[in-house]
């Protein structure tokens, strides 16, 4: 057991381990390889504060969502799916005309 704050390498599993001061070992801290794979996450939040309600939250000015290509796996297709329970009615952006953007010139 290390003294409260201490940090320590722990060189047979590659990483940093932080000691409160009664736990044996520490606490261990992430490697970049656990960062690649994110599962059962219940809250994410990027550049903002995830909630019950919100439970993937994000505030950014910018997002991409980018394909896999063939040569990566992929399809080369980008596809979003959103459900939901409540029944299939069009939103007030498509179901009055007036309320839709003019389409942009290149």
């Amino acid at each position: 057991m290390g003294r409260p704050g201490e940090i320590v390498v722990d060189s047979t599993n590659n990483r940093l381990a932080i000691h409160d001061g009664t736990t044996p070992g520490g606490f261990p801290t992430v490697t970049a390889a656990d960062l690649k794979t994110l599962q059962n996450v219940t809250l994410l939040g990027l550049g903002t504060t995830a909630d019950a309600q919100n439970p993937f939250a994000a505030k950014l000015n910018k997002a991409l969502w980018t394909a896999l290509t063939a040569a990566e796996g992929g399809t080369g297709d980008l596809r979003y799916t959103l459900k939901s329970r409540l029944p299939a009615t069009p939103c007030r952006c498509c179901s009055n005309p007036a309320s839709r953007a003019a389409p942009r010139s290149a």
